[in-house]
């Protein structure tokens, strides 16, 4: 409903839905993939937030997916 909302005054919404991202919570949780280069870094979310901010304005990206590609 955010993004119907600030249309009208030229604001762009984009959700953002990460897959498990290695966090030192998460590596407390136990939850850590076994092989930390594989995994999705901050980093890799980061860029992808600042993918989403450089698009041209007669664009958008309403949402976007991080799944890490080699799990195991």
């Amino acid at each position: 409903s955010m993004l119907y909302e600030a249309r009208a005054y030229d604001v762009r919404v984009t959700c953002v839905f990460p897959s498990t991202v290695y966090t030192d919570m998460v590596v407390k949780a136990g939850i850590a993939p076994k092989n930390a280069d594989a995994a999705i870094q901050p980093e890799d979310i980061a860029e992808a937030v600042l993918a989403a901010l450089k698009m041209e304005g007669r664009a958008m990206t309403t949402s976007v997916e991080i799944w890490q590609t080699n799990p195991f």
